[in-house]
């Protein structure tokens, strides 16, 4: 059973497994990165890390059309605002705070 991310099933739309796990891959990502900054500014880590050792999705994931899909419009957004959380929190791991 896929997970229910909230998005509008359409007519032809993006295929749902592989939103579910582009989706799911990108918030593991961003919160590994999360993680990972704050135990860095706090001191718990002796440097950055790579969140989950596997380079990170982008927004350009290409998902194949279906028919009863995702709203594509949505899933772009989701997805766009979700690599841009990630990119944020990995920013955080280059840069940590100066105590």
């Amino acid at each position: 059973m896929e997970p229910d991310f909230g998005f509008k099933i359409v007519r032809r739309g993006y295929d749902r497994q592989q939103v579910a796990q582009t989706v799911s891959r990108l918030v593991e990502q961003r919160d590994e990165a999360l993680r990972q900054a704050a135990e860095l500014e706090h001191g718990s880590l002796p440097g950055p890390g790579s969140p989950s050792g596997e380079p990170p999705a982008g927004p350009s994931a290409a998902f194949e059309f279906v028919r009863r899909g995702y709203d594509r419009a949505q899933v772009d957004e989701r997805v766009t605002e979700l690599v841009r959380e990630r990119d944020r929190a990995l920013a955080r791991l280059r840069t940590p705070r100066r105590h």
